[in-house]
């Protein structure tokens, strides 16, 4: 059920220049860059919705410019690294602290990374370096959770990327994905097949900005009036991923029959953009 690094790695590069050019973000990256004291302001956006809404500690995001780098470098081992192709980021936090950004891929006109823990809330100023001389800079407000959905057509919109596991009385378990077509811009969300009375069927999604979540108490997933019972809420497998989060929710059979309907999943009270579900 859980997607390999190389997998998360390809998603979120390939989603983020489809961000650029399907123009998902606030303005494109042209219209929405500023000079403010001589340091070219850029935009910051989730890596999962490309909203340039507050981010969260331990959150992929994409911060798209110009001449940010003099090469296009990805980073192929963990822990990530702080420097790629001489370009490096670093964040300072409302109460001063300054941490190094961790870089998943840097390009000219590209920075796929993760906001480092241990941030204080509030507004933080992000400043990106090449060789030494500053490139650019960006302004995030910073939250506790910013949770948003990975999905399938890589700009936060429709089909989710996640699978549904479903267990019958013996044990056995048989998994189906939550999207389906050929390429990005043409998925849609798949038949969901709850199985039959008495199965148990878990979704599992894949987001960011979830996993600072107070307690599962503190998030819910709806669909329509049918809250979803919540069973994890946190980091997937950290040990081989940074900053990607997973949630698993109870379908309960009810559902059945539902055809396609929204899924809001909201963390400490902030909802992520809705994604879409289709039940047969």
């Amino acid at each position: 059920a859980n997607l390999s690094p190389a997998e998360v790695t390809t998603m979120e590069n390939v989603a983020s220049n489809a961000a650029l050019v399907q123009n998902q973000m606030t303005g494109t990256a042209t219209d929405y860059r500023t000079n403010t004291g001589g340091i070219l302001q850029v935009p910051l956006v989730s890596a999962a919705d490309f909203l340039t809404t507050p981010q969260a500690p331990n959150s992929m995001v994409t911060i798209f410019g110009s001449n940010l780098s003099t090469g296009t470098a990805n980073a192929t081992s963990l822990p990530l690294p702080t420097t790629l192709a001489n370009t490096t980021a670093t964040i300072e936090d409302s109460s001063g602290k300054q941490e190094p950004i961790p870089l998943f891929f840097v390009s000219p006109d590209q920075i796929n990374a993760a906001i480092p823990p241990g941030l204080s809330s509030g507004v933080a100023i992000i400043t990106m370096s090449n060789q030494g001389t500053v490139v650019g800079g960006a302004n995030v407000i910073v939250n506790p959770v910013a949770p948003s959905l990975f999905t399938a057509n890589q700009n936060g919109q429709g089909a989710p990327v996640g699978v549904v596991v479903t267990a019958n009385a013996s044990g056995a378990e048989s998994s189906q994905s939550t999207y389906e077509g050929k390429s990005v811009g043409n998925y849609t969300p798949a038949p969901i097949n709850l199985g039959q009375t008495g199965q148990q069927s878990v979704l599992v999604l894949y987001g960011t900005g979830i996993r600072g979540v107070t307690s599962l108490a503190s998030i819910s997933a709806t669909i329509g009036n049918v809250n979803l019972p919540v069973q994890y809420a946190g980091p997937c497998d950290p040990n081989a991923f940074v900053a990607f989060d997973q949630v698993n929710l109870s379908l309960p059979q009810s559902l059945a029959g539902a055809g396609q309907v929204n899924l809001t999943l909201t963390v400490n009270g902030v909802a992520a953009p809705p994604v879409t579900l289709d039940f047969q």
